[in-house]
Order: C-alpha cells, then sequence, then structure tokens
C-alpha cells in the first residue's frame, strides 16, 4: 500500500475539522466550517489532476454544490468570496460553482467585493472562450464600478478606488472581449462607460445628489443617507466585530432601499436615466459633426480603431496584434523626455531612445495606427480636411497622434489631411452641444498672466489686448490670486467669456482633481474652477498655455481615461479646449495666441463661435510649420472638445 501523501493527510486533516466542526454548537452555520469545506474542495480536486482518481472529482463537485446551498442559506458574507476563489481555481469547471451565472444577485456583501469578483469570472470566462458569459460579467463589473464612486462622496476615496489594478484596464479589456465576439456597438458602450468615470466624478461631484436636491429634497436624502450606509458597507467588518453576524442581513435591506429609492427617483422628469449605461444610439449623436475614432489597447490580446459615424454602424480597424503596447511606450518613454529640451530651438534628439528624434515617433504613429485608419476613412468617403476626433485611452494620453504621417517628401502626413481633435468622454461632446441655444452673445476675455515666471507672458497678453481691446479682461502676477480667479470665472463666464491662461501648470495623474494651474499666492485647481462655476452651464473655450510636465507612469499603472490637465479643463465644462502634450517653447506662445485669436474672431465678437477653434489652431500651427519650428515644438498643441 503507498505511503499517504502531505495532500492525503491535509484532506484526513480537513476531513477531521469538518466532522468537528459539524457537531459544535454552531453546526454548519460555523464560518470556518464553511471555509474548511472549501479547502477540502480544492485539495480534493487537486489530487484529482494529481492521480486521477474520479471519486475525487466527484466529490469535489458536490462539495461545490453544498458550499453553494450552505452560504445561501446563512446568507454567508463571503459567499461572493467563495465564488470569487472557485471561479479561479477552475474556469473549466462550472458545474462546481452553479451560483455564477447569477452573479447580479450577490447582494450579501458590498460591491467593491462583488466588483473584484465579477472581474474575476469575466477574466476567466474569456479566456475559456465563453465570450457571451464574460460579456455579461464585464457589464456587471462596470456597473459595479458606477455604483462603487455613487456611494463614496469623497473624490478621493472615489478616485482610489478607480486606481484599484484591476479597475485600471477594464474598459479596454471589456470592449476587446466584445469586439471578438464581434459586438462593436456593445464595445462602444463600455468604453465609453468604463472611460468615463474619473473625469464623471469631477464633473458631476456628488452627482446625482446635487441636481436632485433641487427637484425632490426628500428623496435627495433618502438616496445620500442609504448611500452612506452602503458606504460604510465598503470596509470589511472587524474580526470583533459584535455585529458581524447581522452584517449579511443589513447590507442586503441597504441594496434594497439603495434600488427602491433609485426607482424613484428615475419616475422624475429628467431622472429616467440616472445611473444606467448610456446606449450606442445615445452615444452615436456624439458624432454629428464628424467621425470619432476609438482607440483601444488591451495589452493581454487584440488592438483596434472604431470608427463611430453619425449614421450607420461603428466600423472595426483593427490594428497591430502583437506589438502595438510595446511601440505605443517607447513613443511614451520617448516623448516624456521632451520637457528639458523642448523650449530649445534646436531640433530634439534623443539618443538613448531607438526612436532617435520626434520624427521617428510620428512615424510609428503613422505606420501602426493612423494610416490604416485614415485609409478606412477615405473608403468611407470621409472628405479630406473636414475634422475628426480622437478617443484615446490613458495610455496614449501623451502621444500626438494628430501629428502622425510618413515624414516623406511627396506623401502627405496627417496635418495635412484632417483637422484633428481630441475628446475625453462621447458624452463630453453631447453635453457640450446640449445647451448650445442659451449660448451668451458677444464673447469677451478672461486672461491670466504669470509674467514673473515666464518670459514671453508680457508679449503674448499684449497680443492678446490687441485682438480683444475693451473687450479683455487680464489680470497678471500679483494681481493673479487664487481667490481672485475664482472670482472672475464666476463672474465673467456668466458673461460668455473665454479664458485664456498663461503660467505654468501641474497635472496629477493619481489625482485628476488635484490638476492646477501655478497662481500667485497658490494653485487654482480643477475642483476650484468646479466649484466656481459649476451652476453657470457650458462655458466657451479656455486656452491654456502652459508650461508643464506631463505625468507619465507606467503603462501597467494607466487608467483606460485621457487623463490630462486640457481634459480635465473640459468635462469641467468647457465646450473647447486649447492646451499641450508637453511643455511649450517660451518663444512660440505670443504668435500662436495672437494668429489663434485672430482668425477665431474673424466673424466679430457677436458671431463667435467655439466650433471654430479647432480650425483656428490648425492654421496657427501650420504657421508654425511653416516658419521652420522643429516639430517637437508645434505637435505638442491639441484641440479637445467641440
Amino acid at each position: 500500500m503507498d505511503e499517504p501523501t502531505k495532500l492525503d493527510q491535509v484532506i484526513d486533516q480537513l476531513r477531521a475539522d469538518i466532522s468537528a466542526q459539524s457537531r459544535s454548537s454552531e453546526g454548519e452555520g460555523n464560518p470556518d466550517h464553511l471555509k474548511s469545506l472549501y479547502d477540502l474542495c480544492l485539495s480534493l480536486e487537486t489530487r484529482f489532476r494529481q492521480q486521477s482518481q474520479i471519486e475525487d472529482l466527484e466529490e469535489a463537485v458536490d462539495l461545490g454544490h453544498h458550499i453553494e446551498s450552505l452560504a445561501r442559506a446563512v446568507d454567508h458574507p463571503y459567499l461572493t468570496w467563495f465564488h470569487h476563489c472557485m471561479v479561479e481555481s477552475n474556469p473549466s469547471h462550472e458545474q462546481m460553482y452553479p451560483g455564477s451565472g447569477r452573479m447580479k444577485d450577490w447582494t450579501n456583501t458590498s460591491a467593491p467585493d462583488r466588483f473584484g469578483s465579477a472581474i474575476a469570472w469575466a477574466d476567466l470566462a474569456r479566456d475559456a472562450v465563453q465570450l457571451p458569459l464574460a460579456i455579461r460579467a464585464y457589464r456587471l463589473a462596470l456597473l459595479l464600478s458606477d455604483r462603487c464612486t455613487t456611494v463614496q462622496f469623497d473624490m478621493d476615496f472615489q478616485n482610489h478606488f478607480l486606481s484599484r489594478k484591476d479597475a485600471l484596464r477594464l474598459a479596454a479589456k471589456a470592449a476587446a472581449c466584445a469586439i471578438e465576439a464581434g459586438d462593436i456597438k456593445t464595445a462602444v458602450e463600455m468604453l465609453e462607460q468604463g472611460r468615463s468615470r474619473t473625469w464623471s466624478v469631477i464633473r458631476d461631484g456628488t452627482y446625482p445628489l446635487d441636481h436632485l436636491v433641487e427637484v425632490s429634497p426628500d428623496l435627495a436624502h433618502a438616496f445620500g443617507e442609504v448611500c452612506v450606509t452602503l458606504e460604510l458597507f465598503s470596509v470589511p467588518p472587524s474580526e470583533y466585530d459584535p455585529f458581524k453576524e447581522v452584517r449579511p442581513q443589513q447590507v442586503r435591506a441597504a441594496l434594497e432601499k439603495w434600488h427602491d429609492t433609485l426607482a424613484k427617483i428615475r419616475e422624475l422628469d429628467g431622472f429616467s436615466d440616472i445611473l444606467r449605461p448610456k446606449s450606442f444610439e445615445s452615444l452615436r449623436v456624439a458624432a454629428v459633426d464628424g467621425p470619432i475614432i476609438l482607440l483601444n489597447i488591451d495589452t493581454e490580446s487584440r488592438s483596434d480603431a472604431i470608427i463611430l459615424l453619425k449614421e450607420g454602424d461603428p466600423v472595426l480597424v483593427p490594428l497591430s496584434r502583437d506589438n502595438l503596447p510595446k511601440i505605443v511606450s517607447q513613443i511614451t518613454k520617448a516623448v516624456a523626455s521632451l520637457n528639458g529640451a523642448v523650449r530649445s530651438s534646436r531640433p530634439w534628439r534623443n539618443p538613448d531612445s531607438p526612436l532617435g528624434t520626434m520624427t521617428g515617433c510620428l512615424r510609428l504613429l503613422w505606420t501602426f495606427i493612423c494610416k490604416p485608419i485614415v485609409t478606412r476613412l477615405s473608403e468611407l468617403g470621409v472628405p479630406e480636411q473636414s475634422r475628426i476626433w480622437w478617443y484615446p485611452p490613458g495610455m496614449m494620453a501623451a502621444l500626438p497622434i494628430h501629428a502622425a504621417g510618413p515624414y516623406v517628401e511627396g506623401e502627405s502626413n496627417l496635418p495635412d489631411i484632417f483637422v484633428s481633435s481630441y475628446t475625453s468622454s462621447l458624452l463630453a461632446l453631447v453635453k457640450a452641444r446640449s445647451d448650445w441655444g442659451n449660448s451668451v452673445r458677444g464673447v469677451k476675455l478672461l486672461a491670466f498672466g504669470m509674467s514673473n515666471a515666464l518670459p514671453k507672458v508680457t508679449s503674448e497678453l499684449r497680443n492678446l489686448s490687441t485682438v480683444f481691446g475693451s473687450r479683455a479682461v487680464i489680470r497678471t502676477n500679483d494681481a493673479v490670486t487664487k481667490e481672485q480667479a475664482i472670482e472672475d470665472l464666476s463672474i465673467n463666464q456668466e458673461q460668455g467669456a473665454c479664458t485664456h491662461f498663461a503660467c505654468h501648470g501641474a497635472l496629477d495623474i493619481h489625482k485628476p482633481f488635484e490638476s492646477s494651474f501655478v497662481l500667485h499666492n497658490s494653485n487654482l485647481t480643477l475642483r476650484d474652477i468646479v466649484r466656481s462655476t459649476g451652476t453657470l452651464g457650458m462655458k466657451h473655450l479656455a486656452f491654456l498655455a502652459l508650461c508643464h510636465s506631463a505625468a507619465i507612469g507606467d503603462l501597467e499603472d494607466a487608467p483606460d481615461e485621457f487623463i490630462s490637465l486640457a481634459t480635465g479643463v473640459q468635462v469641467s465644462g468647457f465646450r473647447s479646449v486649447v492646451g499641450t502634450l508637453w511643455t511649450m517653447a517660451d518663444a512660440d506662445g505670443p504668435d500662436l495666441a495672437r494668429e489663434f485669436y485672430e482668425s477665431l474672431m474673424q466673424k466679430g465678437a457677436y458671431d463667435f463661435d467655439p466650433r471654430d477653434a479647432a480650425l483656428s489652431l490648425h492654421l496657427a500651427v501650420k504657421g508654425l510649420r511653416e516658419r521652420g519650428v522643429p516639430v517637437e515644438r508645434w505637435s505638442t498643441f491639441v484641440h479637445i472638445g467641440l
């Protein structure tokens, strides 16, 4: 007879523990009993894989069903965790965890716990090529992500949740799975839902309470109260918590109240779609003025572009499957080194980079990303010199996609073919058009400049004064305090002003809400801008003539969202934003600003249209190119929004 192995001894000990637990006063309700059953289930499955004894597999399957029924019978607080672990143990044996198909019913634990379990199930279902099941699980994970940020009212807590490693790449993985299943419309919905989470927090703040309180104070109070309760339940209980045994029932009751209150809110006019994922049909209207290219890179599987048109189905353009993440990483690292050199008048070269020059970066972007997309746009009949919008993931946020090209004599580069803009989300474009009829006529300019920090700001502001004359309010140096800026933004935005910042800026990619403009006495954060202008509706235009270093982290830590100081300003309420991807050269500010505003104001102050900003920037940058300004200097300028 063979000597018992260590695994055999573990199984024997677990059987003894389970027998003793069953005889205890708590019986099968003992929390340790479920854990021991689970350990025995895994151990039997492991021994089956080692020794191929069919009775071990049969017992493991029976134990899986028994654990499921016991956990549900006592409403065990770690039921979701059991599902999570069982899924990870063997995704091919669905009969071992039969409740996994009822993921939406896992209501006896907190949303963050269910979020992690849904992602685990989705990933493993996708690995097993169970794509419909994987898509359903990814949808649930995205929904739970929204719920987690809804019940967390503090922006820092919200951002901490969105920085979870399993949350960072959720939209990319979910969309790639939908593309594999041939469901491109669902891929668009998932990208939008997953990529608008961080900026929706700063755009909406404690949404929906801010808007709801004006319509129904009682419902707003009830919803806020239940959200606070759920927020408390998002923290795991202490081992010595005297209420640990009744916690599952409390969580279930709070969730039921949350659903009931939300149902009542949705009965109110204007709130029917609150906290619902947006449908493809509601998103496609973002492309009414031109095609939008959604770029998606799933580092584990595939890379694609989706062309969203105002009519017809979205068009898939598969990109390089294997090496695109590596190429994006190389270009991102090369661009990150620009900040210390771009203010020089000499062309940028990086001997430590395999790409060597900015032109090398732009050629790679053209070959692997833009060329196949431009070819498809041409086949779709999109006319040259028309506008297109780029909707990139976070890992591509610092890349000058708009400037890509072969850079070979006789061939056209992307700036010669289309007028490019970017957007942080599809809904940002939809929202920018939503109250267009309420726009203030007769545009003004509000400018903040720190000439004691940047040498060319005086010339830049002088040019703005020449263009706008008496319609300009210009603050400089000591007058540019945080308090004065907040007051000016509140007053002048109500009167329909454009806002021009000529100062240093700071992007905080880990706390985007604290990204800021460096003023005389302190920093003006995006949070400050939202608070000072949030009730004024959409603002016209912001021009960010900034010198700043964009924080570029590892691709593994990059969120799905397009996070930059300019996109932050867009979602804080500006229809149109001009910004930079990296530090701009001091010498370029005065001429570029003058040419931009002269073009923008050709129709006069009373016929000003922020939709002309993209073309005005395009023409101003073209002027820099024609004057021989190095590519790394002119390619930093981007237009975002309408």
